[in-house]
């Protein structure tokens, strides 16, 4: 592998391990689960709008709104 594709490799795979941490399992009533991203500590986390709209009302671990 050329040096510049083996940079290429490990700074996306640097990217990822640091951006997992922060990825989270968002999961909705007769859908697939999806992913969101935490944006805070205090728990807020962002996904995307038609996630939240298939989840606002069978929230049952964690209060939820839209922002």
């Amino acid at each position: 592998m050329s040096d510049v594709l083996q940079a290429v490799s490990e700074a996306m795979a640097s990217l990822a391990e640091r951006a997992g941490a922060s990825v989270v399992r968002v999961e909705g009533r007769n859908r697939l689960p999806a992913s969101g991203v935490i944006y805070r500590a205090d728990g807020v986390i962002v996904t995307s709008n038609h996630i939240v709209g298939a989840t606002m009302n069978c929230v049952s671990d964690y209060p939820a709104a839209t922002v």
